[in-house]
């Protein structure tokens, strides 16, 4: 579903704190409890932007997914939480999935995105905001 515009124009650090403790399909209703933790249980969302744009910066500003997760991996390993490494109903590990969220928020409720929200499927792609919000936590 699109982003509501007060969501678009959110900043970064508001949408960080946005459906932290999430973990179901997108579009799954809040009271679904199978697909919620309990709050503060895994790593949250805004936790996952800098290292997933490190990760695409890295590779060359556009990656494949799988590489993209896989150098977010090795970033965000110290930090994880033993829930982050479990295995969900899906098959996917946590911390996978929490990556591939914090990447959508990224590019689908940003304005303006952080990565590019039509880069083709199975890619990522830092926009210029990404590059600018990576910058900008690089100096303080």
């Amino acid at each position: 579903a699109p982003a509501r515009a007060d969501q678009r124009d959110a900043a970064p650090d508001a949408l960080e704190r946005q459906g932290e403790d999430r973990v179901g399909p997108l579009g799954a209703e809040d009271g679904d409890v199978q697909n919620t933790l309990p709050r503060g249980e895994r790593t949250p969302q805004g936790d996952f932007y800098i290292p997933v744009l490190k990760a695409i910066e890295r590779l060359g500003g556009r990656a494949r997914v799988a590489d993209a997760l896989d150098i977010v991996g090795e970033l965000m390993r110290p930090r994880f939480r033993p829930v982050d490494l479990e295995n969900l109903p899906s098959g996917d590990v946590r911390w996978r999935k929490s990556a591939q969220f914090a990447r959508n928020a990224m590019a689908n409720t940003m304005n303006p995105p952080m990565i590019n929200p039509s880069s083709h499927h199975g890619w990522w792609e830092i926009a210029e905001a990404g590059r600018r919000y990576l910058a900008d936590r690089a100096m303080s």
